[in-house]
């Protein structure tokens, strides 16, 4: 993340759950900037679209993140019903990008999946349901 009011960046680093592992602040930010921070740490992936609407200054850029098809059938763990064959023909067939959009929703599908149900995990890569 950066902004236009301090220099240098702040970087957040997430883990399979989504949850925030670490940070680090190569910034020069003053002391109310650092409590704003630690105010509204965005503590999960999900919540980093809410955290930037905060301001119109930050500025976020997402690194290159490899998530392997194995990250995604784990995560979605719906192992018993869907085709891993099926799953896996769809996700190699998903861009880099659409594939950590795919992995980095499915907190926010199973959560609100509503009376439908669960889809099938190729039916979710399929439908990219990620960007509904």
């Amino acid at each position: 993340m950066t902004s236009s009011s301090f220099t240098g960046s702040v970087t957040f680093e997430y883990g399979e759950s989504g949850r925030l592992e670490r940070f680090s602040i190569d910034a020069t930010m003053g002391e109310e900037q650092v409590r704003w921070l630690g105010r509204y740490m965005p503590w999960y992936e999900d919540d980093i679209q809410g955290f930037c609407s905060l301001s119109d200054k930050l500025v976020f850029s997402l690194t290159d993140r490899e998530v392997t098809f194995e990250m995604f059938w784990n995560r979605y763990n719906d192992k018993s019903r869907s085709s891993r064959k099926k799953a896996e023909q769809k996700w190699n067939k998903l861009s880099k990008a659409d594939q950590v959009k795919a992995y980095c929703y499915i907190p926010v599908y199973l959560k609100n999946k509503g009376e439908a149900g669960l889809k099938y995990a190729e039916t979710y890569l399929h439908a990219e349901l990620w960007n509904n």
